[in-house]
């Protein structure tokens, strides 16, 4: 069986055999249109699981067996990483130590001011894993290579992104022999389950395990045509959350 595969994930065969998750999207907490129970329905409708990743945000990690507790930690330059959990309250540690405290002000994107390779060097004391978001659109970064050293995986198919930035993901994964993840980066329900990080597991628990020990498996393929859509739903909700 192939690693890594470009097409439309075949849920009602893959679920029957593998624990299968969509390891980014995001919900209305950050930029996301979907609440957190819009987002379960769906999740349950398609038999997979999903890790809630909003940006510098947890309020939409909740503790159920069909979420992975992440986030997607945005760093001044618009530098992004993922980070999965064991557990709900090991994220919460983590956001509070690590994130919260270094988040600017602004209601629009706010990003953090910690230095991005220490922060992954912190992110060891913790039981998770880092993965790099989207790769390609950082590869200018003159600290871009240092990145991929100190990352635990690369995320190696985005629905947002084009086939030529996620075959370079791919490649470098490959040369830096890192484990991989694969999300649709969802903004809307819509685009749940675009991409399926799955592999032979029981628990949580074990899948993470899984990708550490690169048993895991990736299948999907790019919708670059939500890119718009999404915009949108990010000033939509930026605007309805200034006067909550």
């Amino acid at each position: 069986m192939d690693k890594i595969r470009f097409s439309k994930p075949n849920l009602n065969k893959i679920t029957k055999d593998y624990f299968c998750v969509d390891l980014h999207l995001h919900t209305e907490a950050s930029d996301g249109a979907s609440s957190v129970r819009e987002v379960l329905k769906k999740c349950s409708e398609k038999g997979i699981c999903v890790a809630i990743t909003d940006h510098n945000e947890i309020e939409g990690v909740l503790e159920n067996k069909r979420i992975i507790p992440g986030i997607e930690v945005k760093f001044k330059g618009d530098l992004d990483v993922l980070f999965y959990f064991y557990s709900v309250n090991e994220l919460k540690k983590f956001y509070v130590r690590q994130v919260k405290k270094y988040l600017s002000k602004s209601p629009f994107y706010p990003r953090i001011s910690a230095n991005v390779l220490e922060l992954l060097d912190t992110s060891k004391k913790y039981n998770c894993i880092s993965s790099f978001a989207h790769p390609y659109k950082y590869r200018e970064r003159k600290d871009f290579y240092d990145i991929l050293k100190k990352v635990d995986a690369v995320e190696v198919i985005n629905s947002g992104m084009g086939r030529k930035a996620n075959l370079f993901a791919l490649e470098k994964a490959k040369e830096f022999r890192k484990s991989i993840t694969g999300g649709s980066d969802a903004h809307s329900i819509y685009e749940l389950g675009g991409v399926i990080t799955y592999s032979k597991a029981g628990s949580v628990k074990e899948f993470l395990d899984n990708i550490k020990k690169k048993k895991n498996y990736v299948v999907g393929k790019e919708l670059r045509f939500l890119k718009a859509e999404r915009y949108w739903h990010y000033f939509r909700n930026r605007v309805r959350r200034l006067f909550l």
